[in-house]
C-alpha cells in the first residue's frame, strides 16, 4: 500500500524452511524505492541487509505467513492508528500496526500487536468509507468471515493532518535520473555516494549505474573517500568488463581495513568479491595482497563481519583460515555463527590437518541436536556431504567411528565444552547484584556466549541471528530495566505476552495439548510444542477438541541462568539491554 507520502510499503514473506538458519529472515515490511534490491534468492544464496547493493528492511516482524496490508488511511481511529500501516498475518493470527517514522528520505519503524486470535487466519483488509477498518479471515479450507473494526474511547479520530516528508523530494530527484541519460546525472549523484541516508546512497549508486559506463568507470577507480570509493565500485562490478578488474582491486587495496567502520568494512569485502566474480578472477598476486589486507582481522568481534571475512579468504584459500573457523565452530554461541562457518569451509581441499578434520565432524554430532525449519536436516546434510567429498578414503576409515557416532538425544548445546551448573538462581539472589549497576566494566564478549549457552538464541531473535520463535529481544533495551529483565527468564509465567503466548487444548478423550498455532489447514491445526523444535508440528483434529484456552504457563522453560556464574548473568544482561553494541558505556572501562 501508499502511505500518505505516496512511498509504496510492502509487508514481505519469510522462508519459514530456513528457519534458524544463516540464511534466515523473518518476515519484515519493505519501504519499496526506485530501483530497489532486496536480495531474494534461493535457500543459502539470499543476501543480508547490511549488503549496500540491497535497501533491507524498514523493520523485522518474525515468522509467520503475510497477506493484505492497508494503511489506516480515512480511519475514525486516534492519530497514530490513522498514519499506521496494518499488516495481516495469516498463520499466527496477527493484525499488527506497524508505526513508521521517517529518517532521513525512508523510514524506521516500531510495530505493535493490534489483534490477535489463535485461530485467525486473516487474508485482506481495507478501510471502509464508514471509518471502519474490514478484515476477512479464511482460507485452506478454514471457515471465512468478515470482521468490523471502530474505536471507543476518549481520543480525537479527527482526520490527521499530513505532514509530507520534506527529504523525500531530495532522493525523487535523483531517481529521475534512474529513466533517462543525463550528462548532468554522475556529478549530481556522485556527491551523494557517502550520503547518511541509506536510501539517498541507493539512489545515487542507481542512478550512476544508469549512465553510460565510460563517463564514470575510471573515476570510480580514482575515487579517494573511502564511502564513495566502496559504493563506485560495487557499481563498476556489476556492470565493468574485465578490463577494469587490475584497476578495480588496487583502488580496494588503497583502503586501510582497521581504519574503516563496520559498514564500509562490509561494503570493501562485497567490492572485492563481485569484482572477483563478476569482471575476472583473482590472479595469485592479487591473491597475496588481498590476503594481506584482511586476513589479520579474522576472526572480528562481529559475527557479521565474521561471516564476510571467512568467504573471502576461503576463496582466496588464505592461510589458516580452516583453523580459525573450526575454532569458531566450537565456541560461537550461535547454531547461525557456526553453520557459516562450516558452510564456507566446506569445499577447501588445503588447510587441514587429521585433528581439524576430527574436530569439524564431530561439530555435525553436536549439531544433530539443533533445531530448525523443514530444510534444515537437508542442508545440514548436504554441508557434510560436500566436506567428504575432499577426504580420503583412507581418511575416510580413520573417521569412521565419528562419522558414524549417534548423537545424544538433547536439547542444543552451542559449545562444545558446555558450561556445568552453578545455582539455581531466584530473584532474591540477583536483586543484591543489580544494586551496583552496570555502568562500565561489563564484558561484550562473555554476555553474547552467555546469551547462547543459556539457549536464548535458540528461541529469541536478537541483531539478525537466533530463532524466531520466542520475542525479537533487539529493541528489548527500550522496554525493560534490568530488574525486569531478568524477572522475565527467573519467573516465566509471572507476566506470559499475548503475542507470544501458548494456548491449551483440552481434548475430548481428556488429554492436554499445549502449544501455539504456526498453521491451518481444513479441520487441522499444526502446533508448535517445543520451541527448541520450530519446524516440528504436531496435527490437532479441531473436531476433536473439547476447549482451546490461553495457558497460563509460559512456554519458556525455567531455569535457564542456572549454569551462569553472578558476573556472567551481568555480562548477559548488559549484552542485551546495550542492544548488542560493544562500544556501549556499559562496556566501557
Amino acid at each position: 500500500d501508499f502511505n500518505a507520502d505516496g512511498e509504496m510499503f510492502t509487508y514481505d514473506a519469510d522462508m519459514e524452511w530456513d528457519l534458524n538458519t544463516p540464511w534466515y529472515r523473518p518476515t519484515r515490511v519493505n519501504h519499496v524505492i526506485s530501483g530497489a534490491e532486496f536480495g531474494w534468492r534461493n535457500g543459502s544464496a539470499k543476501w543480508p541487509d547490511y549488503y549496500s547493493d540491497s535497501f533491507g528492511a524498514v523493520t523485522d516482524i518474525g515468522p509467520g505467513s503475510p497477506t493484505g496490508v492497508a494503511f489506516g488511511t480515512g480511519a475514525k481511529f486516534p492519530a497514530k492508528y490513522q498514519k499506521a500501516f496494518f499488516i495481516a498475518d495469516w498463520s499466527y493470527g496477527k493484525l499488527y500496526a506497524v508505526h513508521l517514522k521517517p529518517n532521513g528520505s525512508t523510514y524506521t519503524a516500531d510495530f505493535e500487536e493490534f489483534i490477535a486470535g489463535q485461530p485467525l487466519p486473516l487474508t485482506d483488509l481495507t478501510v471502509g468509507n464508514d471509518g471502519a477498518l474490514y478484515f476477512a479471515v479464511g482460507g485452506r479450507r478454514v471457515q471465512s468471515g468478515l470482521y468490523r473494526v471502530t474505536y471507543t474511547g476518549d481520543e480525537s479520530t479527527a482526520s490527521v493532518k499530513h505532514s509530507p516528508n520534506k527529504a523525500l523530494a531530495s532522493r525523487h530527484s535523483l531517481e529521475n535520473f534512474h529513466l533517462t541519460k543525463n550528462p548532468n546525472a554522475v556529478n549530481i549523484a556522485w556527491e551523494h555516494l557517502d550520503n547518511k541516508d541509506r536510501a539517498m546512497r541507493f539512489a545515487a549508486r542507481t542512478a550512476i549505474e544508469k549512465q553510460p559506463l565510460d563517463i564514470w568507470a575510471d573515476r570510480a577507480i580514482r575515487e579517494s573517500n573511502p564511502v564513495s570509493k566502496t559504493a563506485a565500485l560495487l557499481s563498476l562490478a556489476r556492470l565493468g568488463e574485465k578490463k577494469h578488474q587490475e584497476g578495480a582491486t588496487r583502488s580496494l587495496l588503497e583502503l586501510n581495513y582497521r581504519e574503516l567502520d563496520l559498514q564500509t568494512r562490509f561494503d570493501l569485502l562485497r567490492a572485492h568479491a563481485l569484482i572477483f566474480i563478476r569482471l575476472a578472477p583473482p590472479t595469485n598476486k592479487q591473491k597475496a595482497t588481498v590476503i594481506a589486507q584482511v586476513n589479520q582481522h579474522f576472526p572480528a568481534d562481529n559475527r557479521a563481519e565474521n561471516i564476510e571475512l571467512s568467504n573471502l579468504l576461503a576463496f582466496l584459500n588464505a592461510p589458516n583460515v580452516v583453523a580459525r573457523a573450526i575454532e569458531i565452530m566450537d565456541t560461537a554461541p550461535t547454531q547461525e555463527e557456526q553453520i557459516a562457518m562450516a558452510k564456507t569451509i566446506r569445499n577447501l581441499k588445503d588447510g587441514w590437518t587429521p585433528k581439524l578434520r576430527e574436530r569439524f565432524f564431530k561439530w555435525f554430532t553436536r549439531a544433530a541436536n539443533y533445531k530448525g525449519g523443514a530444510s534444515f536436516g537437508q542442508f545440514m546434510e548436504e554441508i557434510k556431504k560436500d566436506a567428504l567429498k575432499n577426504v580420503s578414503k583412507e581418511r575416510k576409515k580413520a573417521l569412521a567411528p565419528i562419522l558414524n557416532a549417534k548423537p545424544a538425544k538433547s536439547g542444543p548445546v552451542f559449545a562444545a565444552k558446555p558450561r556445568e551448573f552453578v545455582k539455581n538462581w531466584t530473584m532474591a539472589d540477583l536483586k543484591p547484584l543489580l544494586a551496583s549497576g552496570l555502568e562500565g566494566g561489563r564484558n561484550f564478549k562473555n554476555g553474547r556466549d552467555s546469551f547462547g549457552q543459556t539457549t536464548c538464541f535458540a528461541c529469541h531473535r536478537f541483531g539478525q541471528e537466533g530463532g524466531a520463535i520466542g520475542p525479537d529481544l533487539s529493541s528489548a533495551a527500550g522496554k525493560f530495566s534490568p530488574h525486569d529483565f531478568l524477572e522475565q527468564i527467573i519467573e516465566p509465567n509471572k507476566e506470559i505476552s499475548d503475542q507470544y503466548g501458548s494456548m491449551t487444548f483440552t481434548m475430548k478423550d481428556g488429554s492436554i495439548i499445549v502449544g501455539r498455532i504456526a498453521n491451518l489447514k481444513g479441520d487441522n491445526y499444526r502446533i508448535i510444542t517445543n520451541l527448541f523444535a520450530p519446524g516440528e508440528m504436531t496435527i490437532i483434529d479441531s473436531k476433536k477438541v473439547k476447549s482451546v484456552e490461553p495457558s497460563k504457563i509460559s512456554m519458556m522453560p525455567p531455569g535457564l541462568l542456572n549454569t551462569l556464574s553472578d558476573e556472567d548473568i551481568l555480562d548477559l544482561t548488559a549484552y542485551v539491554l546495550s542492544a548488542g553494541d560493544p562500544k556501549h558505556h556499559m562496556f566501557a572501562k
